[in-house]
């Protein structure tokens, strides 16, 4: 947490240079990155950048889907469960809304039947 005499003094030098004090502040970040992978690079001189991805990419829908479920972590996913009985009340429920109006929800039988 700044001090308000810490927040005049960053707004004057901000000031001084034309910028805003949150302008100069990303570029006080943007320095310190590069300043530490810099640092980094001297360090560690034989360090080239990876052309592979991260994670491999997965064509299977089945492999794809076990590794969402890994991530989300233990007890994220449970799998839907369908109520047959429910599904054909809905069902037995659209065709008698049909049958009372056909002009009106005439294309509800087309969508349940797909």
């Amino acid at each position: 947490m700044k001090t308000k005499l810490q927040k005049v003094r960053e707004g004057i030098a901000a000031a001084l240079l034309g910028k805003t004090p949150e302008q100069l502040e990303e570029e006080q970040r943007q320095d310190a990155v590069k300043s530490a992978v810099d640092d980094y690079l001297t360090r560690h001189p034989d360090w080239k950048p990876t052309t592979a991805p991260a994670v491999a990419p997965v064509t299977s829908k089945k492999k794809k889907a076990n590794r969402i479920k890994k991530s989300l972590g233990a007890g994220a996913f449970t799998p839907h469960v369908m109520d047959e009985e429910a599904l054909r009340r809905a069902r037995e429920a659209a065709r008698a809304f049909q049958a009372a109006d056909p002009d009106r929800y005439g294309d509800i039988i087309h969508q349940l039947q797909k």
